[in-house]
């Protein structure tokens, strides 16, 4: 049976104000509940609520890579450069305040799966970086050739991940 869970994932960065993340589209396994994805936030980071059903399918990894179109991602604590399978994934643009500026990034793709809990994957065309066994790191240019935004990742790291902005 089908059911709708509240998913829970975090992006950690100190300062923050005003996020707001405006999902365009979304995959989800066939027969499972889409309940869609809200946000708050606080000085602290942002906090996203996806309303949705749990079942691995490779298909929303298949929609979750082509969504990259090329640029790259971050597992939480995977140790693949991609998913293999994911129980849904959305597209969208994220924008918050920080420092006195407002940062915009457009075509964030947000998925999770599951192997022995569940894993959360970030992502975009825009987006490039690196994986290592204890860490990984992406970066994506924003509405601004002036800031750079960063998402890290650590071993141990469970449903979050920690997000910088670089003024160049």
């Amino acid at each position: 049976m089908s059911k709708e869970h509240d998913n829970e994932f975090s992006l950690k960065i100190a300062g923050l104000s005003n996020f707001s993340f405006e999902v365009k589209s979304h995959s989800i396994t066939s027969g499972q509940p889409w309940g869609g994805v809200t946000t708050t936030s606080d000085s602290t980071g942002a906090y996203f609520t996806v309303k949705a059903g749990r079942s691995n399918s490779k298909d929303n990894a298949h929609w979750f890579i082509q969504q990259l179109n090329g640029g790259s991602c971050l597992g939480d604590s995977s140790s693949g450069s991609v998913p293999g399978s994911l129980n849904f994934a959305f597209i969208g643009t994220m924008s918050f305040n920080h420092g006195g500026k407002q940062i915009v990034c457009e075509n964030v793709v947000i998925g999770q799966g599951h192997s022995t809990r569940n894993t959360w994957w970030l992502g975009g065309p825009k987006m490039s970086g690196m994986d290592t066994p204890v860490a990984g790191m992406i970066k994506s240019t924003t509405n601004s050739i002036r800031h750079t935004i960063t998402f890290a990742e650590f071993v141990g790291y469970i449903s979050h991940m920690d997000m910088g902005v670089i003024s160049i």
